[in-house]
């Protein structure tokens, strides 16, 4: 997936999770009206659409969009292990 086809899919999928059409990338999710329930929402969701599985530990450092996307891509990035 190309880097601006992922920046439009996550924002989309934050303005209806957050209901809110102005996310800004740099604002921390729960800053932008983010809740414990709407981010477990946001973690159910990015499996849905872009296949990877995060946690909310994965978010310790703060959860803006930029991060978000990263993370998406570290994940889609990862070479699956061998088993040996």
């Amino acid at each position: 997936m190309k880097s601006e086809e992922l920046s439009v899919k996550s924002h989309k999928l934050w303005s209806d999770i957050l209901s809110n059409e102005k996310i800004n990338r740099e604002e921390d999710f729960f800053d932008q009206g983010g809740t414990s329930l709407s981010l477990i929402e946001l973690i159910s969701k990015t499996k849905e659409h872009f296949s990877v599985s995060l946690k909310a530990s994965d978010f310790e450092e703060g959860l803006s969009l930029e991060i978000y996307e990263g993370l998406i891509l570290k994940s889609m990035n990862k070479e699956p292990q061998k088993v040996v």
